[in-house]
C-alpha cells in the first residue's frame, strides 16, 4: 500500500497546449513568467503583497536574490519584455532597493521598512504564465516567438488581458 501511495503522489498533473508554432506544457516545476511593466524595474527586488496590496506576506533574504549563482535579475526579451527569475506573481511589487543594495544587507528589514520601500504598487502591464521553464532549450529565443506570436498558447495572469 505504500508503494502505490508513493506511485500515485510522484504522478503530476500536466496539461499541453499546441499551436502551430510551439508545444507549451503546464505542469509541476518552475514556471516560466513574461512580464512587462510601467517602468523599468529590473533592477529592483520583488516582493509579494497581499491581494489588496496592503500588506507584504512574501520577500527574499538578502542571500536568496540569486538565481544560478548570480543576481536573479530579469532575463530581458523583445519589445520591452522580461524573463523572471524570481518567482513573482500578479500581487508582486518591486522595492526601491536595488538587487546590489539588498544583496549587501546582512538581515531583512523590518516589514514596516520593506512596505515603506515599496514603489508602484500595480507594476505589471502584462504577465503571463508560459508553462514549465524546463520544456525550453534556448529560452530567450523561444520566448521571443512567443511574444511575436502575441503569446499563442500562453496564460494571461492578469484580468484585463484576458487568455490566449
Amino acid at each position: 500500500m505504500a508503494i502505490s501511495f508513493l506511485l500515485l503522489s510522484c504522478n503530476t498533473a500536466r496539461t499541453v497546449v499546441e499551436n502551430s508554432t510551439s508545444k507549451i506544457i503546464f505542469a509541476a516545476g518552475p514556471k516560466t513568467i513574461v512580464y512587462s511593466t510601467n517602468k523599468d524595474y529590473s533592477h529592483n527586488v520583488p516582493v509579494t503583497m497581499n491581494a489588496e496590496h496592503n500588506r507584504i506576506i512574501s520577500y527574499p533574504a538578502p542571500t536568496d536574490i540569486y538565481y544560478q549563482g548570480k543576481l536573479a535579475y530579469p532575463t530581458p526579451l523583445d519589445n520591452g519584455y522580461w524573463l523572471d527569475n524570481r518567482g513573482i506573481n500578479k500581487n508582486t511589487v518591486f522595492l526601491s532597493y536595488t538587487y546590489e543594495e539588498y544583496a549587501k544587507l546582512t538581515s531583512v528589514p523590518s516589514l514596516d521598512e520593506l512596505l515603506k520601500k515599496v514603489i508602484g504598487l500595480y507594476p505589471f502591464e502584462q504577465l503571463w504564465d508560459c508553462g514549465v521553464r524546463t520544456q525550453y532549450k534556448d529560452e530567450t529565443k523561444e520566448l521571443n516567438r512567443l511574444i511575436h506570436s502575441q503569446f499563442k498558447g500562453c496564460v494571461s495572469l492578469l484580468p484585463s488581458i484576458g487568455q490566449h
